[in-house]
C-alpha cells in the first residue's frame, strides 16, 4: 500500500487500516491542491486514508483560492451542504452525487457547463464570472431560491431552458441575477418574454452594476433601482449602454426614448419629467431642465 506524505507517496506495508477508507490516491483525487485540502483538513490521522468517520464528518469544503483545476472524488463526500470553491481554475464541477448540498459558491472559475437538476436541497447557487454556456435546474430543485449566473455566456436558447425550470415561488421570493451591465466579459442574454415568465413563477430579475448595486431587470435595457428613496440617481456606470430605455426614480417610471442620456458628461436629460428632482453625475447635481455642463 502507499502513505501519502504531502508530495511524496512512499510505498510501505501499512496494517489496521479501517474498512472502508479511502486511500488518497492520485487516481482518485488527481487535483494536488485538492488532495493537500484533504490530507491536512480531512485525514484526522494523518496517515494518508480517510476513514468513514473522516468522510462522514465532512459538511463544508472551503476551497475557495486555492489553485483547484479538478474536483474528481468528491463524489465521495455524501454529507456535503456547503461547498466554496469560488476563485480557481475549475473547467468541470460534478455534483450528482452530493445531494445534501444546500450552498455552491462556484463563481470566478472556468466552468463551461453546470447541471444541478439532481441537489434536490439546494438553496443558493453562485456561479457567476464562469463560461457556463448551459446551466441545469429542474422541477425536483423545489427550494432552490437563488442563482446568481451574471457575467457567463447564457444565450437565448439556453437562459429559456433555465428560466423555464426554475422552481415557483409566490410572494416573488425567488432572486435570478443575470447580468453585469458594464462587464465586457458578460456574454448572457434574456429577453423580456423570459423575465416575465421567471416574475410569474415569483421570480425577481436583476441586473448589476460595476458599483455592486442591484436593480431589478426587465430585458430590455430597464432598470429599476432597489431603495427607492433616493432622490439621485448615478448613471455614471452606463457610459457604453447606448440600448438603455428607462429608468425610475422615486417611484416613477421615466422613458428615456422622450430624452437623451449624454455619456460624455454623465447627465440624463429627460423632457418629459419635470417632476423629477435631480440628476447626479459622478461630481455634481443637475437639475431636469438645466443644460448638461461638464
Amino acid at each position: 500500500r502507499y502513505h501519502y506524505d504531502g508530495d511524496l507517496q512512499v510505498e510501505e506495508e501499512y496494517a489496521g487500516v479501517e474498512p472502508g477508507s479511502i486511500y488518497l490516491d492520485p487516481d482518485i483525487f488527481p487535483d494536488p491542491y485538492f488532495r493537500h485540502y484533504l490530507w491536512t483538513e480531512v485525514d484526522s490521522d494523518p496517515d494518508g486514508w480517510l476513514s468513514e468517520s473522516d468522510v462522514a464528518r465532512v459538511i463544508t469544503f472551503d476551497l475557495s483560492n486555492k489553485k483547484i483545476k479538478w474536483l474528481d472524488g468528491i463524489e465521495y463526500f455524501p454529507n456535503l451542504m456547503l461547498l466554496y470553491c469560488q476563485n480557481n481554475q475549475l473547467t468541470s464541477l460534478d455534483l450528482s452525487k452530493n445531494t445534501e448540498l444546500i450552498q455552491v459558491f462556484c463563481y470566478d472559475n472556468q466552468l463551461t457547463s453546470l447541471d444541478v437538476s439532481g441537489n434536490t436541497k439546494l438553496e443558493m447557487l453562485i456561479c457567476n464570472n464562469n463560461q457556463l454556456t448551459s446551466l441545469h435546474v429542474s422541477s425536483k430543485n423545489k427550494v432552490l431560491k437563488n442563482v446568481q449566473c451574471q457575467v457567463n455566456r447564457l444565450d437565448e436558447k439556453a437562459m429559456e431552458a433555465l428560466v423555464s425550470n426554475l422552481p415557483t415561488w409566490g410572494n416573488a421570493s425567488g432572486e435570478l441575477h443575470v447580468k453585469k451591465l458594464t462587464d465586457e466579459k458578460e456574454q448572457n442574454v434574456i429577453t423580456p418574454t423570459q423575465v416575465h415568465t421567471a416574475n410569474q413563477k415569483g421570480w425577481t430579475v436583476y441586473a448589476r452594476l460595476t458599483s455592486g448595486e442591484n436593480g431589478e431587470y426587465n430585458g430590455d435595457g430597464y432598470i429599476e433601482p432597489i431603495d427607492n428613496d433616493d432622490t439621485s440617481i448615478d448613471l455614471s456606470d452606463l457610459a457604453d449602454k447606448e440600448s438603455l430605455e428607462n429608468v425610475v426614480v422615486d417611484n416613477v417610471y421615466y422613458n428615456l426614448t422622450n430624452g437623451s442620456y449624454n455619456a460624455e458628461d454623465n447627465c440624463l436629460v429627460i423632457s418629459q419629467a419635470t417632476d423629477m428632482t435631480a440628476i447626479i453625475s459622478r461630481s455634481e447635481e443637475r437639475r431636469v431642465g438645466k443644460e448638461c455642463r461638464s
